[in-house]
C-alpha cells in the first residue's frame, strides 16, 4: 500500500470515526445513527421504530409536533396546514368509524376547531398537543412516518448548487457564469490584507482555515434549512460550536485537519447534530462547489459571498446577544462570553475575507485534495454498508 493510500486511510478514519457499535435494537447490525433523545445507537429506521424503542420514538414525535407548531421554519401558514390535514383526517375517520368505543370517544371530544379556538399556535403549542385526542396524536405519528408532514416544508436548495446543463456542450458549460439563486451580497470596502499586516506576509495555512469555515458554513445553513439569519444568535452559536477556527481560534495546517475539526464537532454532539456519515461526507462537495465558484470570470465569487454571509450572521448574532444581555441586566449572564466569542469570530472572518480578496485563488488549489477525500470517504462508506 502506498504512503498516499495510508495517509488517506488515516484521514478517513478520523473523519468518519473509528468507534463501531452494534445496534442496540437488533444487535446484529452495526449502528450508524444515534437517537437524539436517549443516545441509543441503532442501525435503521425500522429499529428506531421498534417496540423496544417505542416510548422514546413516540416522545420524539410529540416533541417534533410541538416544535413544528410553535416555531417551525415553514411559517404560520404551513403550521395551519398541519392542523387542517389533521382536521380532515378526523372528519374522514368520523365518516368511516363504526366502532362504538370510537363513537363514544368522539362524542366526548368537541370538534378540533372548537378545542383549538383561541389558542396562539406560536405561544400555546404545548396546550395544542394536550387538546388532541389519542387518535389524533397517533395520526400525527403516522403522518410523520409516511412523509405527509415533511412534505409541507420545502427543503432548501443552497445558492451555490449549480443546475445541471441541458443542451450546452462541455466547452460552452465551462465558459458560462452561474449566478447562484439568492447568492448573498459581497460586502463592500474590504480592506487590503497587505495593509492590515503591513510588514509581514499572511500565513499559507489560512487556506486550510478557510476550508474549515466554509465546511461549517455549509453545514449550519443546511441545518437551518437556509433560515440561519432568522434566528441569528442560535445559528451563530451553532457556527462557533462547529468551527474550531472561529469558536476556539484554532489553526489548521492541512485539508484533512480542517475537515476533521468539523466532523469531530459533529461526532462530539450526537444529541444536538444527529447527522449520518453520508451527510457529513456530502458537505465536502459543498466546499468544493464554493471554492470552484460560478465560472472562470469570477471564480472567487462564491467564497466571498459565503464569508460575507458569515460576517452578516455574526454581526446579527452579536446584536441579538447584546439585546438579550440588556434585557437580563446581569453582568454574570451566561451570554456574556458568547458575546465576546461572536465579536472575536467576526474579526477573524473579516480577516479571512480580506485575505481571500487578494490570495483566495490559493485555496482553489485544494480542490483536488477535497475531491480525493470525498471519493475516498464515499468509497469507504459504501464498503462499510
Amino acid at each position: 500500500m502506498s504512503a498516499s493510500s495510508n495517509e488517506h486511510k488515516q484521514c478517513a478514519s478520523k473523519l468518519v470515526g473509528t468507534d463501531s457499535k452494534a445496534c442496540s435494537i437488533c444487535v446484529g447490525q452495526e449502528a450508524r445513527y444515534t437517537c437524539p433523545r436517549c443516545n441509543i445507537p441503532y442501525c435503521s429506521l425500522a429499529c428506531y421504530r421498534h417496540e423496544k424503542h417505542g416510548s422514546c420514538s413516540e416522545a420524539f414525535y410529540k416533541d417534533w409536533v410541538i416544535d413544528e407548531l410553535s416555531h417551525s421554519s415553514a411559517g404560520k401558514e404551513d403550521r395551519e396546514k398541519i392542523l387542517e390535514i389533521l382536521q380532515r383526517e378526523q372528519e374522514a375517520r368520523d365518516e368511516d368509524d363504526v366502532d362504538s368505543d370510537d363513537d363514544e370517544e368522539d362524542a366526548d371530544n368537541p370538534d378540533l376547531a372548537e378545542r383549538l379556538e383561541g389558542l396562539d399556535l406560536d405561544a400555546d403549542a404545548g396546550d395544542v398537543w394536550r387538546r388532541l385526542t389519542e387518535k389524533e396524536k397517533q395520526e400525527f405519528s403516522h403522518m410523520l412516518e409516511d412523509g405527509r408532514l415533511a412534505n409541507l416544508v420545502e427543503v432548501w436548495t443552497p445558492w451555490w448548487v449549480k443546475d445541471k446543463p441541458s443542451s450546452e456542450t462541455e466547452e460552452e458549460v465551462g465558459t458560462v457564469e452561474h449566478a447562484g439563486k439568492n447568492q448573498p451580497q459581497i460586502l463592500r470596502d474590504i480592506p487590503d490584507i497587505n495593509i492590515l499586516l503591513k510588514k509581514s506576509k499572511p500565513s499559507s495555512d489560512l487556506r486550510f482555515c478557510l476550508v474549515n469555515v466554509l465546511y461549517s458554513y455549509a453545514f449550519i445553513t443546511r441545518l437551518h434549512n437556509g433560515d440561519h439569519l432568522e434566528s441569528p444568535l442560535e445559528s451563530a452559536q451553532d457556527l462557533l460550536s462547529m468551527s474550531a477556527v472561529l469558536g476556539q481560534g484554532s489553526n489548521c495546517t492541512s485539508t484533512c485537519e480542517a475537515l476533521h475539526m468539523c466532523t469531530h464537532s459533529i461526532q462530539q454532539n450526537p444529541s444536538k447534530w444527529n447527522m449520518n456519515q453520508e451527510m457529513i461526507v456530502d458537505i465536502i462537495e459543498d466546499v468544493v462547489q464554493l471554492l470552484s465558484g460560478p465560472g472562470v470570470v469570477s471564480p472567487l465569487s462564491y467564497v466571498m459571498s459565503a464569508l460575507s454571509d458569515v460576517t452578516v450572521l455574526l454581526k446579527a448574532g452579536y446584536k441579538a446577544c447584546q439585546k438579550e444581555l440588556k434585557v437580563s441586566g446581569s453582568k454574570d449572564a451566561p451570554l456574556r462570553p458568547v458575546k465576546k466569542g461572536l465579536f472575536m469570530a467576526e474579526k477573524k472572518v473579516e480577516f479571512l475575507l480580506s485575505w481571500a480578496h487578494r490570495y483566495g485563488m490559493a485555496a482553489r488549489d485544494l480542490i483536488p485534495e477535497l475531491r480525493l477525500e470525498f471519493d475516498y470517504l464515499e468509497l469507504q462508506e459504501e464498503n462499510d454498508k
